[in-house]
């Protein structure tokens, strides 16, 4: 038996049910200010959270709610149904014979007329349904069943009587209609089922439920094609998301705002609480943080990471994995990898994904070389505007890989990325110019883009504009400059400007002469595999300039040299005496004729 005194809201004196009903009026009011609060975060949740409390006290009170007259009405009239039905069934035994049972002694009689007396029901006015054969009854409330048998005469319908239910089981199509039950839409599916309050369907969410309980809507309002409830569920849960979306949104712009003031360790704490809401652009702004060692350690492993967690949903954060992997940094070096991440972020189209990936087939590096493919990937990031890719496409023009060689086309994919600061294109652009590729010879147009090539660092326009100085290419000549370029290049470890250093020191040309600091550059160079620089370095030994005479170490440096193909070297090795003897004469090393390098 449920117990009638089981907890209700104690801090009422109302009756039960007088207090649920202004509760569930208060919930159909809560419900309509959420609707129109959908697109205020902070009003939503505070309107969501009294919404549930008002739910589970209705709960509460519909379970100590004892059965009300309404329903005793709609007992009465399943009890005269099964009166009418049985009172027939009697006078039949299982022959088909007739028996003298007294119908004074039907018990369904005396219940009903201990509803009669109660003064609960008028036997004269009740509409009776056609029943067939039914023995339960529906509890609105509590969305239960109660069975004749758990009445006892005299009690249904009684105010303060608890009633004895059975949970619901194999529950069955009613054939009456709903105005002929007297049901209430929460007492009923979208198909007239007999449904506990909930059991609309279950994937339909809390909100849904209450929709179709609470908004009053008559049954054909929400059957079949209609689908205006789950549309309005829809722009909840998107409204939810956009606000959490702009809360990040706001969040990173103040991490932006710090992040361009250069105040790198205030930015990434906003961008961390951006980060913290799965913000996939906060997430990879930590991966380059930590990538670059902006506001906090350099740590690859940690950028690898960060990377990893905004490459769930981010094309550019895929493409930031594969460098990873390319580079072997926070992970190790895997070139297969690198180019499978490179792919993702390159379909999706991100062009530093799709730059990447090209520049992989044009070096055959974790894929088979390809220049078609290098070409394709190259034109579609080149076409986004990305500058490296711009200067690649170039590449593949003036080189005729993957496409038929065009100085023009070449020249201008070149131009296209050099007014984008790319100081590789720059300088490429500056040669075409130099050499009258594809667009009209200019010395001065082509010292004008290796300058801004040079002042970006690039040693490869350093060494050439060094040569321009040199050789008076486009400008006056100036040895002192020429030394200038070739010293900054050469500091970054470029061969030909420590070969082209060593001879500027060796002839005293825009330096004071000194074969000492002329042999320190010249066997940098050679180390690097510059056969000029091997062949003048082997004169040195050979002369003793700068060092000890050692033919022997001579030899080895023009067999080197030789062997890179240097005719220089070549010739020496056969007019060489001897290994041990003194050569009759001791020139001195004539520097090659120096030449632009593209």
């Amino acid at each position: 038996m449920r117990d009638s005194n089981q907890k209700m809201n104690k801090t009422s004196g109302e009756e039960p049910g007088s207090l649920l009903h202004k509760l569930k009026a208060q919930k159909i009011e809560t419900m309509q200010e959420l609707f129109m609060v959908v697109n205020d975060s902070v009003k939503y949740k505070k309107l969501n959270e009294k919404l549930k409390e008002l739910e589970e006290t209705i709960t509460d009170l519909q379970s100590s709610v004892p059965i009300q007259k309404s329903e005793a009405g709609e007992m009465a009239s399943v009890l005269k149904d099964l009166f009418d039905t049985t009172a027939v069934q009697n006078h039949t035994d299982n022959n088909g014979m007739d028996t003298d049972i007294d119908n004074d002694t039907n018990p369904l009689e005396n219940e009903l007329e201990a509803l009669r007396k109660k003064d609960l029901i008028d036997l004269e006015k009740i509409i009776w349904p056609d029943h067939q054969k039914q023995d339960k009854l529906f509890s609105q409330d509590s969305g239960q069943e109660v069975f004749l048998s758990d009445f006892e005469e005299g009690t249904l319908g009684n105010q303060e009587s608890a009633v004895h239910v059975h949970e619901k089981t194999d529950i069955q199509e009613p054939e009456n209609t709903y105005d002929e039950m007297n049901l209430e839409p929460n007492e009923y599916a979208q198909k007239g089922e007999y449904a506990q309050e909930g059991e609309y369907a279950q994937e339909d969410t809390r909100l849904t439920q209450l929709l179709y309980d609470e908004m009053g809507l008559e049954p054909d309002e929400y059957a079949q094609d209609d689908t205006r409830l789950e549309q309005l569920v829809a722009d909840i849960q998107e409204a939810e998301q956009r606000a959490k979306i702009e809360e990040a949104e706001a969040i990173m712009d103040f991490g932006s705002m710090f992040w361009q003031g250069k105040d790198y360790v205030q930015a990434l704490e906003f961008f961390r609480r951006a980060a913290e809401h799965d913000y996939p652009s906060a997430q990879k702004k930590l991966g380059d943080a930590y990538y670059s060692g902006l506001g906090v350690d350099q740590d690859y492993r940690m950028a690898m990471q960060w990377y990893m967690k905004a490459a769930k949903e981010m094309p550019e954060a895929q493409g930031n994995v594969g460098q990873c992997y390319f580079d072997g940094r926070g992970v190790a070096q895997d070139y297969l990898e690198a180019v499978r991440w490179f792919r993702k972020g390159a379909e999706q189209g991100d062009a530093h994904a799709q730059n990447n990936l090209a520049a992989c087939y044009y070096t055959g590096k974790g894929v088979s070389q390809n220049y078609e493919e290098a070409m394709m990937w190259y034109q579609k990031a080149a076409e986004q505007g990305h500058s490296q890719a711009q200067k690649g496409l170039g590449d593949c023009y003036y080189h005729g890989r993957g496409v038929q060689k065009g100085f023009d086309k070449a020249a201008v994919w070149y131009k296209k990325a050099a007014e984008q600061d790319n100081s590789e294109a720059q300088n490429n652009l500056s040669s075409c110019y130099l050499y009258g590729e594809g667009v009209k010879q200019d010395y001065v147009i082509a010292v004008k883009w290796l300058k801004k090539a040079a002042e970006q660092g690039s040693d490869v326009a350093q060494i050439n504009l060094g040569i321009c100085y040199s050789q008076g290419l486009g400008l006056p000549q100036n040895s002192q400059e020429a030394v200038f370029w070739y010293q900054k290049a050469a500091e970054q470890g470029n061969a030909l400007a420590q070969k082209n250093l060593g001879s500027c020191y060796f002839y005293g040309e825009g330096v004071p002469q000194d074969h000492l600091e002329a042999v320190k550059w010249l066997e940098k160079a050679a180390n690097q595999g510059d056969s000029e620089a091997q062949f003048d370095l082997g004169k040195c030994y050979y002369h003793g300039h700068g060092i000890s005479k050692d033919p022997q170490m001579a030899v080895q440096w023009f067999q080197a040299a030789a062997d890179l193909g240097n005719s220089s070297a070549q010739e020496m090795l056969k007019t060489l005496p001897g290994l041990n003897s003194e050569p009759e004469s001791e020139s001195e090393p004539e520097p090659e004729g120096q030449e632009v390098e593209s």
